[in-house]
């Protein structure tokens, strides 16, 4: 009998589950992964919707069992929404071999702690191009299958040059790190890249935000981003140790590159976490869920939609525009560029001189030739 151990998620309990055929070696082992909770009526294993979860779940049964998410895969990562047109409108199902080769894909990036967002980002752009391929084999594909999936699927839908990115960054991984091929990985051509500037918002808008939002805890998370320039996984993942009111700054663990940082604590806001604490009593992370686990990404984006909704504000924006106008703000305010590269975690200088073409100091000091045309006729 095949040891298999299926991973899924229940929608209802926002839990994943596990289930497999009696076996006695398989309980013990499943008893010790934290959180594990055994549902008689379902006869399912309930774990966090956590995905290192799925990682301690790896390491448990390596070599014991094999660990089928290709369920939660499905459910979780869906394929790209914003079509034009559908050339392809049902492309076919992977066969077992490449529902296999996906799963290794994805067993890897968790192994190498890769984010949730970029987990679910190459695993979708590699399936759709697999099942665009159904054809071949995996073995079989080479550059001009590429060349002919940008052509026939990503430009004939009218997809955007990100996924387009999206999939050659996903095969790149793929092949190189899953699969020992011989694809002649740096002849893939890139699209041309578009020079969008972030949305911002002003400060008036940020107060509003934060006004409108009574709920402490969402108010307080909302609040962290904005006076840190956290991203989203850096605010789920703080724990309340990170917190360092004698100094004054937050640790941010773990940021994207696996790199820490040091960013300021602002005075009215450890005075906000005193009273959130006093409050709500968390354990391990600062901001938990009702079950005691990090809070969910799904439930802050509800939370931050919810407040954009009700501040009644109609830019085209997201949680990360917070982040954005923590920048633009304290370049506004005269801080070096240099200082927010370190706070924001930027890597290259490049990335953060964007918001000097979107802070709007130097450019409203900027008189219109219009203006100084009719200056002296208004007097």
């Amino acid at each position: 009998m095949k040891r298999e151990i299926i991973i899924e998620r229940n929608e209802e309990k926002g839990k994943m589950t596990a289930s497999f055929h009696y076996q006695e070696d398989l309980i013990r082992l499943i008893k010790r992964i934290p959180g594990a909770e055994f549902d008689p009526a379902l006869k399912v294993w309930n774990f966090p919707e956590r995905w290192d979860t799925l990682t301690v779940l790896f390491d448990t049964f390596k070599g014991i069992a094999w660990i089928d998410i290709s369920q939660l895969v499905d459910k979780r990562f869906n394929e790209p929404k914003k079509v034009t047109k559908e050339k392809y409108p049902e492309l076919p199902q992977l066969d077992e071999h490449k529902e296999e080769e996906l799963d290794r894909f994805v067993r890897y990036m968790f192994s190498k702690r890769y984010s949730e967002s970029t987990v679910r980002v190459y695993s979708d752009a590699m399936r759709v191009y697999l099942r665009f391929h159904y054809d071949k084999e995996i073995e079989e594909l080479t550059n001009q299958d590429l060349i002919r999936f940008n052509n026939e699927y990503i430009l004939a839908q009218g997809l955007s040059r990100s996924f387009q990115n999206q999939v050659v960054n996903a095969i790149r991984l793929f092949y190189r790190k899953v699969r020992n091929h011989s694809m002649e990985l740096d002849q893939m051509e890139r699209p041309k890249n578009g020079h969008y500037l972030p949305v911002i918002f002003s400060v008036s808008e940020v107060e509003k935000l934060f006004s409108v939002t009574e709920n402490l805890k969402h108010r307080l998370m909302l609040m962290m981003i904005y006076s840190s320039g956290l991203r989203r996984g850096e605010l789920l993942r703080m724990e309340i140790r990170d917190i360092d009111s004698d100094r004054m700054v937050i640790h941010v663990r773990e940021a994207k590159g696996f790199k820490d940082r040091i960013v300021p604590l602002s005075s009215f806001l450890l005075d906000e976490l005193r009273a959130y604490y006093r409050t709500y009593r968390p354990k391990k992370y600062l901001f938990e869920g009702l079950s005691g686990d990090q809070y969910s990404e799904r439930s802050l984006q509800h939370v931050f939609r919810a407040a954009v909704q009700k501040a009644g504000i109609k830019k085209e924006c997201r949680l990360h525009t917070l982040r954005h106008s923590y920048a633009t703000h304290l370049l506004e305010s005269g801080v070096n560029l240099r200082y927010i590269q370190e706070l924001l975690g930027h890597k290259s200088p490049k990335t953060t001189e964007i918001y000097t073409h979107v802070s709007s100091e130097g450019i409203r000091k900027v008189e219109s030739p219009l203006d100084r045309m009719f200056k002296n006729k208004r007097t």
